[in-house]
């Protein structure tokens, strides 16, 4: 993948990058409802979640990733884990999701705060 997809990536909104999941979720011909393809690719993805968490959390190239406060290692080394998840799923979307819903987060560590 290229920087520029890369970055075409992590340009978008988290419903933006929804919407993207969702269209290639849900083929179809003509245009559709960004909401309703939202709402399919973020259901997809809360199914998932725990598959995410034992393929990323504990992982050395994650954690050496997060470290070096690089995101765009990061989001490599997310992607190249959940990559065989996915199949012919865009696992650069889905890893810049996983970013964004944050690694700490998904991993359950606690950030020492209350909320």
């Amino acid at each position: 993948m290229s920087s520029d997809d890369w970055g075409r990536l992590r340009g978008l909104s988290e419903q933006e990058l929804f919407v993207e999941l969702g269209e290639r979720l849900s083929p179809g011909v003509g245009r559709r409802d960004p909401k309703y393809l939202a709402a399919v690719a973020r259901a997809w993805f809360a199914d998932r979640v725990e598959e995410f968490r034992r393929v990323v959390c504990g992982s050395e190239a994650v954690r050496l990733a997060q470290q070096s406060g690089d995101e765009a290692v990061l989001l490599s080394a997310v992607a190249d884990l959940i990559a065989p998840l996915v199949g012919i799923l865009p696992a650069a979307t889905v890893a810049v999701l996983l970013t964004r819903y944050g690694i700490d987060r998904l991993c359950g560590v606690a950030d020492g705060s209350d909320a």
